[in-house]
């Protein structure tokens, strides 16, 4: 059993062994940590190993993030390798989506396709008791955000953005009426709108 220290406000399993924790730092302008921590790993039950620390950008001075929430949809070994299914999303295809909850205004949410989250992964694991450890050695946004990964600024609200496979969806701010929107990894764009007047 590991036992980590930190505050860590959201999780999602990349694979059966791999999971992407979150938290907001403190004393740092960066909006949020993404650690991975690899389970299969233990030197000691005080300590736990990561593969790697991806940054979100940097805070203006009077940001403040209250809450992360991370999605990433259908869960690890939903799907058994004997189950009759048709199709299903590829591991590296699957969107995964942190949304970020700011003291002031709406939502900004992240979606990361696992590939970019695979793709900055070590072999060599860094083995710490507290996740703020990582943060020095974490990979600025620069390094990996712009190039591997899309924002969505209209989220009306911050448990309004689900994902499944490669698809996330969300009710929108760009409407009076009420609004959701589909955003598809793979077509790369905001792609289907329903239109509702009702409540």
């Amino acid at each position: 059993m590991k036992h980590i220290t930190d505050h860590i406000q959201s999780f999602t399993f990349l694979s059966q062994k791999d999971v992407l924790l979150t938290m907001s730092p403190k004393a740092t302008p960066y909006a949020c940590m993404l650690v991975v921590v690899d389970l299969d790993k233990q030197a000691s039950p005080n300590r736990c190993s990561v593969t790697t620390t991806l940054l979100l950008p940097e805070l203006l001075p009077d940001s403040k993030v209250m809450d992360v929430v991370v999605h990433s949809g259908p869960r690890m070994g939903s799907f058994a390798a004997s189950d009759r299914v048709p199709f299903r999303t590829a591991r590296e295809n699957r969107l995964v989506t942190i949304t970020l909850q700011f003291h002031l205004g709406y939502p900004l949410v992240f979606c990361v396709p696992q590939s970019t989250i695979n793709n900055f992964m070590n072999s060599k694991s860094r083995e710490v008791s507290k996740l703020s450890e990582c943060m020095e050695q974490g990979i600025p946004w620069e390094n990996w955000g712009p190039q591997g990964s899309s924002m969505i600024t209209d989220v009306a609200i911050l448990d309004g953005c689900y994902t499944w496979g490669s698809r996330c969806i969300f009710e929108s701010t760009r409407q009076a009426s009420r609004t959701v929107s589909e955003k598809d990894l793979l077509l790369s764009a905001t792609s289907t709108s329903f239109h509702s007047n009702g409540g």
